[in-house]
């Protein structure tokens, strides 16, 4: 089977992956599935070796249960050192009627573009955010328009040069060719979101393991976007912690005890320890164990605050936040969510034909990626044996 494509979302504690293809104008999901993750830290790869050897490990069973070789892959980028900032290009219009072409907007982004990264950054996606012709706003699109002077605002993101080259590293290592690498916050944002959303005002929030990650638009513009260092395995230690116990236990009754909310837990309900074969330690409350999980998430949705009072949406995104990861499956969520950020909230999830985990919200980065890709590459392209080896550096879905 020709043209092939996998979809991986290299998380700090699982693997998510999707193997799809595009004939006859249709995208076809073919598999799914995920495995643990090894060698990351809050989205970082601190052992190469070790996250190779478990993408390879996924990659021969997907290649074995579906008697095919994966010739392309689209992959996340998680990492905690992801920035966005805003950058200005402006050119003079060439043409001697005024009239602006697509050459005078790829010039403005250019120059925009030209603005250096942090020391030690990539800058791997530009997204244009709107333009200026003779210094007034135009529509988001000036192509056809007269004027003199073209300016064109732009978000940049940049992404830490180590994490980037590191993950390109895993891949190539695994003997998988790289079409594209996006960033996880883009990406989960791509599955969740409707075009109503982005243009009223929203917030997307993917709760991982090793790291929250954020997107907030409004006016169908990407404002801003990043990655807190916390999440799931945070509450896993505070649980450790609190309740002197093996972090392994603490994940298992994270899972099988965890609500969001303290106040949804029965008073008299015991925690049973002697299942996970603890029978030294004292009682502890079901109510406990919540009170413990809603600190926690509470700090991250505080964290979540802050930056939408720095960008100035503190409580005012009409389309709320719309949460997806792994984390975001823990009971009683969606109502503290609700109740800390003021907005109304919802669990993302995504209408595609053929998939399982569509309503899974652990699987929208790797849904996103698909979607991504899709929105920025030619369909014809993706029916025949070969592939444009240029990656665009922005994608349509996220143009104004």
């Amino acid at each position: 089977m020709k043209n092939a494509f996998l979809s991986i979302d290299i998380g700090t504690s699982n693997i998510y992956a999707i193997l799809w293809r595009y004939v006859k104008n249709q995208l076809q999901i073919l598999y799914n599935l995920s495995r643990p993750a090894v060698g990351l830290r809050r989205g970082s790869i601190i052992d190469l070796n070790e996250i190779t050897t478990a993408v390879s490990s996924l990659i021969s069973e997907i290649e074995t249960n579906n008697d095919l070789g994966i010739s392309q892959v689209i992959a996340s980028f998680g990492s905690t050192h992801l920035y966005s900032r805003v950058s200005k290009g402006m050119v003079v219009v060439s043409r001697a009627d005024g009239v602006v072409s697509e050459d005078d907007i790829s010039r403005a982004i250019k120059t925009a573009e030209a603005s250096a990264p942090s020391n030690n950054c990539l800058s791997i996606l530009t997204i244009p955010r709107s333009f200026k012709l003779d210094g007034l706003t135009v529509t988001n699109n000036p192509l056809g328009m007269k004027g003199v002077k073209l300016e064109a605002e732009c978000l940049i993101i940049d992404a830490f040069l180590p994490d980037y080259r590191n993950l390109e590293k895993c891949l190539e290592s695994a003997d998988l060719k790289t079409k594209m690498i996006i960033p996880k916050s883009l990406a989960s944002s791509r599955a969740v979101l409707t075009k109503k959303d982005r243009e009223v005002g929203v917030v997307a929030i993917d709760l991982g393991a090793g790291t929250t990650s954020y997107s907030v638009f409004e006016e169908d513009n990407l404002l801003v976007t990043g990655v807190l260092p916390v999440g799931g395995i945070n509450i896993t230690n505070d649980l450790a912690v609190c309740l002197t116990i093996d972090t392994q236990i603490a994940e298992k009754i994270k899972l099988d005890y965890g609500l969001a909310l303290a106040n949804k837990a029965g008073k008299k309900e015991i925690i049973d320890f002697e299942q996970y074969g603890l029978t030294d330690l004292d009682k502890v409350t079901r109510k406990h164990v919540a009170e413990i999980i809603q600190a926690r998430l509470e700090d991250i949705f505080s964290n979540i605050n802050n930056e939408l009072k720095q960008i100035n949406r503190f409580v005012k995104l009409p389309g709320g936040a719309v949460l997806s990861g792994a984390g975001s499956k823990m009971p009683y969520l969606k109502e503290l969510a609700r109740q800390e950020l003021k907005l109304p909230v919802r669990i993302g999830s995504c209408e595609m034909e053929g998939l399982a985990v569509k309503d899974d919200p652990a699987f929208m980065t790797a849904i996103g990626l698909i979607l991504s890709y899709l929105d920025h590459e030619d369909k014809s392209k993706l029916m025949g044996d070969e592939f444009s080896d240029k990656i665009k550096r922005f994608f349509k879905n996220f143009l104004p």
